[in-house]
């Protein structure tokens, strides 16, 4: 029997409000492993921890999922009283790219993107307050180390604005895991952060307008958006690998 110790890791970076919780949860909906998934992690004392101790949901043979994130068993309890468990994912939201470096991340680094524009506008929507001000330039800068690590070929980069929209890329994703795609669970919406920052839950996941966001940026997050000091590589990422041209959206 193997030892939950040794277990399969899949280990996801992101910004938050990039549709990371959606693209793991179909990872984890198609693979043939029954997941535990632990959700905003953070390292102390040499472990990789869960946000609150127990921000865990446990998936079985029918992707039914148990969410202990308001139960009061903390996650090595968790882990034993599921003994049907066969691989571990763990997401880490809003870190620089160094984390991926630490030497408790052994698993299957991935790397999921959402392009700035849509990604910035959802996290405002959802709490001004937590992504403005300062906050906004640090994201920006944040977003841009994941631009860099993605180069690193032992990374797995999901393009999340193309995961949403084209079936054969998410069967060249599935591929790159070792899994069939049969897209499961593709309409879910996550209830993390209260689910989608202008839909909430109310709408299927297919159903919302993901990748038009950018309109609700106002003049002033634009013009910080174009005053950053590395901007030309913001537009020519995001133009290239997103087909988002800043001056055409934003009619500049």
């Amino acid at each position: 029997m193997t030892s939950f110790k040794s277990l399969p890791e899949f280990i996801t970076l992101s910004m938050k409000r990039s549709g990371h919780h959606a693209i793991m949860h179909w990872i984890m909906c198609n693979m043939d492993h029954n997941f535990i998934h632990y959700n905003c992690c953070f390292i102390k004392n040499n472990n990789i921890i869960p946000m609150g101790g127990n921000n865990v949901m446990v998936y079985d043979e029918k992707n039914q999922i148990t969410n202990y994130r308001k139960k009061n068993i903390g996650y090595k309890t968790i882990e034993k009283n599921n003994p049907h468990i066969t691989a571990k994912m763990y997401n880490f939201e809003d870190y620089p790219a160094s984390i991926l470096n630490n030497k408790l991340i052994v698993g299957k680094k991935i790397v999921i993107m959402r392009d700035l524009y849509n990604m910035l506008s959802s996290s405002l929507k959802q709490n001004k307050k937590s992504y403005g001000g300062k906050i906004f330039k640090q994201r920006i800068n944040k977003w841009l180390s994941h631009m860099e690590i993605i180069k690193d070929e032992n990374i797995l980069f999901i393009n999340y604005n193309k995961w949403f929209n084209d079936k054969n890329y998410r069967d060249t994703i599935s591929s790159l895991l070792n899994f069939t795609n049969k897209d499961k669970g593709l309409d879910y919406v996550p209830h993390f952060g209260k689910g989608s920052s202008f839909d909430q839950q109310n709408k299927n996941g297919r159903d919302m307008a993901v990748l038009e966001r950018y309109k609700f940026l106002n003049e002033s997050n634009i013009k910080e958006i174009k005053n950053h000091d590395r901007f030309p590589e913001i537009y020519e990422f995001n133009k290239k690998v997103f087909s988002l041209d800043f001056n055409e959206i934003f009619k500049l």
